[in-house]
């Protein structure tokens, strides 16, 4: 693995939730490492397919975990940013499959009815984003369109995003960069934490179409979300996409979040086109001239590194990880098969692969990542996007897959 720092800067609306039928068949099956080559923290994996499985939904594009329905069991949250709820084209819909067996599931789509065009649950946070004790739902849409207030303008894919006050899910806000753009596709990446240390939750969101897909993050500051700064990344490239993925945590160990924002189409340090990176801006200033570049080893053309990431203890030694995605990793000739990398802290130099159980071109595997405990046993597991999956013979209808963490030292882990 290769760090390299930068030493100098070169340049609302009310929703809620609708109850969904019984999940359709969502298989599970048991895989060993000797079997599916998966690292030895991981040792089970499970199958998630669309409740309302259709052509081009795209399931997998957005995941996260959570108590939903507040029983004491973390539910899993899985987007279909493209599907057609109710017959409106590209809308967007969220399925949270309530734990812990996960075989029944809601729907949450945009009220009063969802947008055509809207992409609602691109990306999806639960947490509590005004602190009154209840987890609150943050979701993107990436290709809202901006009306100005007197309606004399518009800006189409400008992204919005939204957010579900709980605990009863009926109301909330919905709101546009400061300084929308036609195309800035606002909401491809997402994170929350307390950026600015104030006490309040905080959002970082990913525009990749913004400023001709170079590319920026916005900060919303809590709890009211009106206050907005950006970043723009410290390689100034076209179409590079900075803010394609965002997670949030402590990198250096210093007691304040830093922000770790993939570019995926960012040349390699080599110059190799579309190599992708992954950028680690330390709080609490997010200056540009202390990020961190951090890219493959053995860096590829059109390859798409860091096409997702996440941040967190996923090995079990109490140390975050990186975990990144890979949209166009290639098995045997095949491409956009997709891959996930694990990054065990706290040198990250060490790599670990996770691949799909099911390898398929066209599928991307690691379109979405996260680290949570999904069944509570302490151990942190992972659930994995591959939203562009053909399923059942319908193309990019998508699926998802969770693998169950187990207690593991890091000498037995299994590099390959």
């Amino acid at each position: 693995m290769r760090f390299w720092s930068l030493n100098a800067a070169v340049l609302g609306l009310a929703l809620a939730a609708s109850a969904g039928a019984h999940a359709m068949e969502n298989q599970k099956f048991v895989y060993r490492a000797a079997s599916l080559d998966l690292p030895d923290f991981l040792t089970e994996g499970r199958l998630f397919l669309d409740p309302e499985m259709a052509f081009g939904n795209w399931f997998g594009g957005g995941v996260t975990v959570g108590d939903w329905d507040r029983d004491g069991y973390n539910d899993i949250f899985i987007s279909s940013f493209l599907a057609d709820p109710d017959g409106v084209e590209n809308a967007g819909a969220i399925y949270v499959f309530l734990g812990p067996d996960f075989t029944e599931t809601e729907r949450i789509t945009a009220l009063p009815e969802p947008e055509e065009g809207d992409n609602f649950g691109m990306q999806i946070e639960f947490a509590d984003m005004n602190g009154d004790s209840s987890q609150d739902l943050v979701t993107t849409c990436l290709r809202s369109r901006w009306v100005s207030s007197d309606e004399s303008l518009t800006m189409d894919q400008a992204g919005s995003f939204r957010i579900v006050w709980g605990p009863d899910y009926a109301g909330g806000i919905r709101l546009f960069d400061e300084y929308p753009e036609a195309g800035a596709t606002l909401g491809r990446g997402l994170a929350a934490a307390d950026f600015n240390m104030d006490g309040n939750m905080d959002l970082a969101i990913g525009g990749i179409g913004a400023y001709g897909a170079l590319g920026k993050v916005i900060f919303r500051y809590g709890p009211d979300f009106n206050e907005q700064s950006e970043i723009l990344s410290p390689i100034i490239e076209n179409g590079m996409r900075f803010g394609v993925s965002l997670a949030a945590g402590d990198w250096n160990a210093d007691g304040y979040v830093d922000l770790i924002a993939g570019a995926d189409k960012v040349s390699s340090e080599s110059g190799l086109d579309k190599a992708g990176q992954v950028q680690i801006w330390l709080g609490p200033d997010y200056r540009e001239d202390q990020v961190i570049i951090f890219e493959e080893s053995n860096p590829e053309v059109d390859r798409n590194f860091g096409a997702s990431v996440d941040f967190g203890d996923l090995t079990g030694d109490g140390v975050p990880d990186l975990v990144v995605g890979i949209s166009n990793a290639k098995w045997e000739n095949k491409s956009w098969v997709g891959q996930v990398q694990i990054y065990p802290g706290p040198d990250y130099e060490e790599m670990i692969e996770l691949n799909s159980p099911i390898r398929e071109e066209n599928s991307i595997f690691g379109s979405e990542i996260k680290i949570a405990d999904v069944n509570g046993d302490g151990c942190s597991d992972l659930v994995v996007g591959e939203y562009y999956a053909t399923v059942d013979g319908l193309s990019m209808a998508g699926r998802a897959w969770l693998f169950l963490g187990v207690k593991t030292e890091v000498e037995t882990w299994s590099l390959f």
